[in-house]
């Protein structure tokens, strides 16, 4: 599935984001996901995802609103401590 995505981030012109120029609800909803992933099994499992994919995800943190999330105290874990990667 990563390669699929990858492709789908890739067209001639390559789009930024699966929507096209703008975030849709896949965007943020594979954010979410990606980051599940990450807390669960550790910044490694980030090193196997395309290029593509790696840039989509940078310009989605950097997105304003989510990168003021990110950094704020609402911002909870991902996920319960028992599932995070050791």
């Amino acid at each position: 599935w990563l390669a699929h995505l990858s492709r789908v981030l890739c067209p001639p012109p390559s789009p930024l984001y699966f929507g096209g120029t703008h975030p849709s609800y896949a965007d943020y909803a594979l954010l979410n996901a990606f980051r599940a992933c990450e807390f669960m099994f550790g910044a490694e499992c980030a090193s196997s995802y395309p290029a593509a994919v790696t840039e989509w995800m940078e310009r989605m943190l950097k997105r304003p609103a989510i990168a003021a999330f990110l950094t704020s105290e609402r911002c909870e874990p991902v996920l319960y401590a028992d599932v995070a990667a050791s």
